[in-house]
């Protein structure tokens, strides 16, 4: 299609560039020659009648053609007119000059443009006529004229042409101009479409944007015949006109550039040049700067200069066999010699029948740029053909390759399916899937399901029946259940994990006359919208795994339990077993009697559940210790208020405590076969005490009888072994606590205890080495910036006063804050605020129920029972506890003191002959 577009032009270039033959030689003509001068005082002229030849100065013979070369320049011509025969003639200007000012006989006859010589405001270009008559025969003419740029194609003197003849000579013009203007108009539009397609400013758009430019300049130039009939301004003519031509010098420079495919700097130097002119002509033309026109010369030089450089690249580029340079010479060779020859035509002795071969020079180039562009067009279609061509074998051959891909993926779709079938029908679980709003069950499951359930063809029947029926869950259960599945079928898959909570991970499930215990776990699966349109669901039957889990935590906790019992001994242990039945029996005495609503007996309950924790910790027996705890809390909470359902709650910790204690009890009896007297001759402990007591109580034996000095360690509990048992589970209360264990100095032996005196030591004590862990001793850091022992250390000293025995116990801690009991007292109304301390009230205050130091308690201390259960434990058995109080530092609000404890004579014998000296031990 382009080739004919070239043909189309080369035709129409050589039919209307020939023309015919000037007839201006029948025309009148100008006898004398023509004189110019380049005064520009015009001063004069406002006056026609002024008007006299000799009022120029500088008039000089002038024999060229066109206009003296230079810039916004004003210059007068003169003559004399010839006979004029009729009115038919016309004084006819060609050139398109800027503003003209035209004298016949001293008149002004004609006026054209402002004569203003600025950059801006420059009269637009157009051909001027001027009637003649014979009465203008043989008169002076006198012509002034403005122009902003010469160069030496525009005409400057006008010619007495037949006005019929020069409109004839227009219209014969205006069908050529038209048609080209459409011509190049099409070719522009095709050619930016192509571009536009191809998405890239390449070859095709700047030919696209030239001929564009080439029609807008043809139809909008200075010798336009369409000018009246449109009706835009004559600026807007301007823009057309002038800027048609930047642009079509910057495109066509462009197209050399693509079409050799050269990159060279002198070559992009060229095109920035250009489009760099175009732009700031543009700008400064729209901001009022400068007339467009002013720059013409300027791109004249560029482009002689883009001539200059791209004329050799062509050249080379057609030496080296390039096809589209070839075309490119050819068309430069054509223009050149058309240019050549209208440059001919303007001396007087050049004759040639073509009055200008210019237009045949632009079409010849603009033809062959065309077959440039048709020749590319159709490489690049051959090339696109024959990657379309590779890309249908590429797609032939993967068309086969992917179908013997399915084939194979086919089979061994096949195979995995054979495959599933198979673990599905043998797997040992309930594998299947939930679908459709009523939950249904798939036809897909595994064959276990149906012995899990004891059911047959669950294939599209309910889950709620076949599933939720036999499960054992309240309808509470249910309900979250079903609504859990209800909010995720048929959601987005975060629905699921908001809601998967909510689904139960192990049920129990009816199965025949028994249950079977089922392990669950859901995964949602997704479709392609990620909405959750089934829900796989796995269950596993766990009923033997449970069991034996359940047997192998009840092993796990016999080991601990054994171990904790080894370590202790199995003797102590047992008084640890009689203790704590002794004491929850007065906790459910105390909980069973008639006034057990009342607060003043739970404060009782209260010492004895302290004790046992104590007791339980000492042994780390952390269970019996928790237990206990809890019941400690709902105490505290019947101390604050009196409400019926926490008596409940405490008489269940209580029945738990218990039973755990019996299970302690009967795992001692049959694993360890402690009652087991085989070989040995059994003998009750309590009457022996009372032989003993009633022989020797509170004195002092000197001598024993071999009988009785086999007996006493048996029935008797020695005062070494007594606090080593208190003192047994120090290392463990300490470590919790982080501090080092504590040294501890007893001082007196020979001292042997009942099993009930040994209870209450141990009681007691532990209450009071606990205390002295948590309340006195500090820790590591604190011991060293106080510059005592990073150990601490706890002193017993144990002396008999007449038939009582007397107990001293201390440590060496951070003694008493005196400052912080004051605080707690006032806090609870124990003391009067002008009240001062003293041993004996700080003695009441610390042994007051409930008070305590601590803000916060713990499983160790912290409730205000400790020492309250001590001297309670001691009033029972007629014993006492005091503090006595050492010494006082006033600065630092300190007391150090130390407990005198005073236990009666039916609880002890001293035997000095068996006791060892005095020891120094660290708790373990």
């Amino acid at each position: 299609m382009l080739h004919r577009w070239a043909l189309i032009f080369i035709a129409m270039s050589c039919f209307f560039g020939s023309g015919h033959a000037d007839s201006s030689s029948v025309n009148p003509a100008f006898a004398g020659p023509w004189y110019l001068t380049e005064d520009e005082d015009a001063s004069w002229a406002s006056d026609p009648s002024l008007v006299h030849p000799e009022s120029l100065v500088g008039w000089h013979s002038y024999s060229e053609s066109t206009v003296p070369m230079g810039l916004n320049k004003t210059v007068w011509l003169r003559n004399e007119l010839p006979w004029i025969p009729d009115g038919r003639y016309i004084l006819y200007f060609a050139s398109g000059l800027e503003d003209l000012s035209v004298y016949i006989d001293g008149q002004l006859v004609y006026s054209f443009g402002q004569f203003t010589k600025q950059t801006i405001g420059v009269s637009p270009q157009r051909w001027h006529m001027i009637t003649l008559g014979p009465q203008h025969s043989h008169k002076p003419l006198m012509i002034r004229t403005h122009y902003a740029i010469g160069y030496m194609l525009r005409t400057l003197y006008p010619t007495i042409r037949d006005q019929t003849e020069v409109m004839a000579e227009h219209a014969r013009s205006f069908v050529p101009i038209i048609l080209a203007a459409g011509a190049f108009g099409a070719l522009g539009l095709v050619a930016l479409v192509i571009a536009l397609m191809r998405r890239q400013a390449d070859i095709f758009f700047y030919f696209g944007l030239m001929s564009t430019a080439t029609c807008s300049w043809l139809m909008f130039n200075q010798d336009s015949l369409v000018k009246p009939y449109v009706g835009l301004s004559e600026k807007s003519w301007e823009y057309f006109d002038l800027f048609g031509i930047y642009i079509i010098i910057a495109s066509f420079f462009s197209f050399l550039a693509d079409a050799v495919q050269s990159r060279s700097p002198w070559v992009r130097s060229v095109i920035w040049l250009n489009w760099g002119l175009l732009t700031f002509v543009a700008l400064a033309a729209g901001m009022g700067l400068v007339h467009a026109w002013y720059f013409i010369p300027v791109l004249h030089i560029i482009l002689l200069f883009g001539l200059a450089v791209m004329i050799p690249l062509i050249i080379r580029s057609a030496i080296q066999k390039h096809a589209d340079a070839r075309l490119l010479m050819a068309g430069s060779l054509a223009l050149s010699l058309t240019v050549f020859h209208d440059l001919a035509h303007y001396s007087p002795s050049f004759q040639s029948p073509i009055p200008t071969m210019a237009p045949i020079g632009g079409f010849v180039v603009i033809s062959l740029m065309v077959m440039i562009l048709a020749r590319r067009y159709q490489a690049e279609r051959e090339e696109a053909f024959a990657t379309q061509t590779q890309l249908l074998d590429n797609i032939k051959a993967l068309n086969t390759e992917l179908q013997n891909q399915l084939e194979r993926v086919e089979a061994l779709v096949e195979e995995k399916t054979r495959a599933i079938r198979s673990i599905m029908g043998h797997i040992q679980q309930g594998i299947f899937l939930l679908t459709g709003s009523d939950f249904s069950i798939h036809e897909e499951y595994s064959k276990f399901l149906e012995v899990l359930l004891d059911a047959k063809d669950l294939a599209h029947k309910s889950f709620a029946r076949c599933f939720l029926d036999k499960c054992r869950m309240d309808e509470d259960q249910r309900s979250r259940f079903l609504s859990a599945l209800v909010a995720s079928m048929g959601e987005a898959v975060e629905c699921f994990d908001m809601n998967v909570s909510n689904l139960p991970t192990e049920v129990y499930i009816a199965h025949g006359e028994n249950e079977k215990i089922v392990e669950l776990s859901w995964a949602p699966m997704v479709n392609e919208l990620g909405v959750v349109d089934k829900i796989l669901v796995a269950a596993r039957d766990i009923t033997s795994w449970r069991q034996l889990q359940l047997l192998a935590q009840k092993s796990q906790e016999e080991m601990e339990l054994l171990q904790v019992i080894l370590q202790a001994k199995p003797e102590r242990f047992s008084r640890f077993l009689d203790s704590c039945h002794q004491l929850l029996g007065e906790v459910r005495r105390a909980l069973e009697a008639p006034h057990h609503n009342e607060k003043h007996g739970l404060q009782e309950v209260f010492r004895a559940l302290h004790t046992l924790k104590g007791n339980a910790r000492s042994f780390n027996l952390g269970e019996i210790a928790s237990l206990v705890h809890v019941a400690e809390n709902v105490v505290q909470l019947l101390q604050q208020e009196l409400r019926p359902h926490l008596w409940s709650e405490l008489k269940k910790a209580v029945d738990e405590t218990w039973l755990k204690i019996d299970a302690y009890k009967d795992l001692f009896h049959k694993k360890l076969r402690f009652g087991d007297l085989a070989g040995k001759v059994g003998i009750e402990r309590l009457p022996l005490e009372r032989i003993f007591l009633e022989k020797w109580s509170g004195s002092s034996v000197p001598n024993l009888e071999p009988l009785e000095t086999m007996l006493l360690p048996k029935v008797f509990a020695p005062v070494e072994d007594v606090f080593a048992e208190i003192t047994s589970g120090l290392s463990r209360i300490a470590e919790d606590l982080g501090k080092l264990n504590p040294r501890i100095d007893l001082d007196g032996t020979g001292f042997y205890f009942s099993s009930a005196a040994s209870d209450l030591l141990i009681n007691c004590f532990g209450h009071l080495v606990r205390n002295s862990l948590d309340h006195g001793l500090e820790t590591l850091e604190e011991r060293l910036s106080s510059s005592k022992p990073p150990q601490g250390c706890l002193r017993i000293e144990l002396s008999r006063d007449g038939q009582q025995l007397k107990i001293k116990y201390s440590d060496d801690g951070r003694g008493l804050d005196a400052r912080l009991i004051r605080h707690k007292a006032l806090e609870r109304g124990l003391l009067r605020g002008d009240q001062p301390l003293s041993t004996e009230i700080i003695d009441e205050l610390i042994f007051h129920p409930g008070f305590s130091t601590k803000s916060q308690a713990s499983m160790l201390s912290g409730r205000g029972v400790g020492l309250d259960a001590v001297r309670d434990l001691l009033h029972r058995h007629k014993g006492e506890i005091r503090l006595q109080v050492t010494e006082i530092d006033e600065a630092r609000g300190r007391w150090y003191f130390f407990f005198q404890l005073t236990l009666p004579s039916d609880l002890f014998i001293e035997v000095p002959s068996l006791g060892s000296a005095s020891r120094t031990r660290r708790a373990s």
